[in-house]
């Protein structure tokens, strides 16, 4: 029976009008998921050295095993956003003599056949093999795969339990999601530490391999669960619907409408949007991101760095004294330029105790401006030869196009301190500062909302535009109406980022320029840009669905997103980033001061492009 049903799965699938009607779609889509293949499998085969350059000095195996956990989680929140449970299919069984237990476990069944749940397998299985494999044994390597595939399974069925606890209970899946945050914000303020936890319940595996079954063992605890849920639920008016779901009107806005015409406005703005499928999924998407994207502040500011910020924390010292008596201590010290004051300096060499040549093992520790020292233990009569490198030299290929380092040489005789002025060494090349990396997520953590609402700023309304047009608009209070609107959707984005001043002030302050900036600037060119929109937009339609979008929607990013990274970036290069940051924020206090003026351009600019609009509208 199951292969029956998958059998008619496929077959309705390709004897679809829109398999062929898209069928160039699909070839593109097939050709990415072949490079996807390709690239999860070169992952998998070189994820080792990635392990040693990124994590130097700990054990890939750990380093692997405790990363399961994080990437669990955003497993979860990534089936939440892209995956679709199956469900509408089995309608057309439900009058028919085909037992309802049949189509419950076909159901599972097509979930647990997603791709979400075999595309690791290309990473997972080759670091077994290459890594696990020669240090534990087969079998241990094996159980470790499949403990980590239990892992993954577990977030399958987890999801589809969670999708049909959010259509009848959504305040169980939604405890459950926040319970996942608290998780990962315990552990970004090292209350709890999950990653330690994954590696210690990864090498009880490797110790004991008959521990798989405890992963696989909720995998049937979840399974049997959603067999148990879906028979109270498997019913015709239980299922979703195929168009957007029955939900109660936005009540509750009449405090708005006593506002005046721009409350009136909002109040029908968040009527639309609330009501439709395609505006409530983009803003669960915008949550789920604005969520996420804050936990990816320290690793961003540790693996992407070209210089610390100001203030930022020097690198951890890593101690090495004099054990014997045959041990003498060596001073290592660097003189340079002062313009590099706000770099980290790292020694590294071909003795173990520099880390035999691996990348950033020791930090100097800075005395001043443009001076770094470190003191290291050796055994008298050892032959030493070591280099020194600027910033964070992670890999191998970001070493490329410079000029070879200075390799010094020495033999320890007694204490001494070795003294280096202006030594010529490695700086690391890369493409991206972290402080471009910080303005591109700040600009999305507190705007994200704005963006995605803000570009589609008038075609929300255009199946109804023409009736727009047709009354006594007062276009002035229509668009302050906007403006307010997606300054209403960034203020609470931005108040849940100020929980980032646990973590960094400097972060904090960083924000809070950026978030100046969207609200003044990037405002203001959204509500600009929108009044040259063409394409209707079916409300109804998919979050990733292509229907309304055009190349409008990518050339927005560059003046949202790519400008003020220009404009930071002459700052950054003169050292002077907090300057860089409050110009930016002074761009956006100028643009609330005048937001006025900017709105009534915008009305003449929307004046003039109106029939255009209105003309794209009609067409289907």
């Amino acid at each position: 029976m199951h292969f029956e049903l998958l059998r008619h799965t496929w077959q309705a699938a390709v004897r679809s009008v829109l398999w062929y009607r898209n069928l160039a779609t699909n070839v593109f889509l097939g050709a990415l998921l072949l490079l996807l293949i390709l690239n999860l499998l070169s992952l998998g085969l070189f994820i080792d050295q990635l392990f040693l350059r990124l994590l130097p000095g700990r054990d890939p195996v750990t380093a692997g095993s405790g990363l399961l956990v994080y990437y669990f989680l955003i497993d979860l929140a990534m089936r939440a956003v892209l995956q679709r449970v199956p469900g509408l299919e089995i309608r057309p069984y439900l009058p028919l003599p085909v037992p309802r237990i049949r189509l419950i476990h076909h159901l599972l069944v097509r979930s647990a056949l997603s791709l979400f749940n075999f595309l690791p397998l290309l990473v997972l299985a080759p670091f077994a093999v290459k890594v696990i494999m020669p240090q534990h044994g087969s079998v241990p390597a094996l159980a470790w795969l499949f403990a980590a595939w239990g892992l993954i399974m577990s977030a399958s069925f987890l999801h589809v339990s969670l999708d049909r606890q959010h259509l009848a209970k959504p305040q169980r899946a939604l405890a459950v999601g926040l319970f996942f945050l608290l998780c990962l914000a315990a552990d970004r303020l090292k209350l709890v530490s999950l990653a330690g936890m994954s590696s210690a319940f990864f090498q009880l595996i490797l110790t004991h391999p008959g521990a798989t079954v405890l992963p696989w063992g909720m995998v049937a605890l979840l399974y049997f669960f959603n067999v148990s849920t879906l028979r109270r639920y498997l019913y015709l008016d239980q299922l979703p619907a195929s168009g957007a779901r029955r939900r109660k009107p936005a009540g509750g806005l009449a405090w708005l409408e006593r506002r005046g015409e721009i409350g009136c406005f909002l109040a029908l703005e968040l009527k639309l949007l609330w009501r439709h499928k395609r505006a409530r999924s983009s803003f669960s998407l915008v949550l789920i991101t604005a969520a996420i994207m804050p936990l990816f502040y320290p690793t961003i500011k540790d693996q992407l760095e070209f210089y610390p910020l100001p203030g930022a924390p020097p690198a951890s010292l890593v101690a090495v004294p004099v054990s014997s008596a045959e041990e003498r201590l060596v001073t290592f010290r660097v003189i340079s330029n002062p313009a590099q004051a706000k770099a980290h300096v790292y020694l590294t060499g071909d003795h173990v105790r520099l880390g035999k040549w691996q990348p950033a093992f020791l930090p100097l520790q800075q005395q001043s401006d443009s001076a770094w020292s470190r003191a290291v233990a050796f055994e008298a009569g050892t032959t030493v030869r070591y280099i020194f490198t600027l910033g964070s030299w992670e890999n191998e290929a970001g070493m490329d196009g410079g000029p070879e380092p200075e390799v010094h040489s020495f033999v320890v005789r007694g204490d001494t301190t070795l003294t280096h002025a202006h030594p010529r060494w490695k700086t690391p090349h890369r493409l991206i500062p972290v402080e471009v990396m910080i303005i591109y997520m700040g600009l999305l953590v507190t705007g994200i909302a704005m963006l995605i609402y803000g570009q589609f700023v008038f075609s929300w309304e255009s199946g109804f535009f023409d009736f727009l047009l047709s009354r006594p608009l007062p276009l002035l209070q229509y668009l302050r109406a906007k403006f307010v609107l997606l300054l209403a959707f960034t203020v609470p984005l931005f108040l849940l980022s100020l929980l980032l001043g646990f973590y960094s002030k400097q972060l904090l302050w960083l924000n809070s320029a950026l978030f100046l900036y969207n609200l003044g600037v990037n405002a203001v060119v959204l509500l600009a840009w929108a009044t040259f929109s063409r394409k209707r937009l079916d409300l109804n339609a998919s979050i990733f669905s292509t229907q309304g979008k055009g190349s409008s929607q990518f050339i927005v990013i560059l003046p949202t997103l790519i400008v003020p990274i220009l404009l930071y970036l002459p700052f950054a290069l003169a050292h002077h980033a907090d300057l860089g940051f409050v110009f930016l924020a002074s761009l956006g206090g100028l643009g609330l001061l005048f937001q006025s003026v900017a709105l009534r351009g915008i009305a003449r600019l929307f004046l003039r492009q109106k029939y255009q609009m209105a003309a794209g509208f009609r067409e289907l």
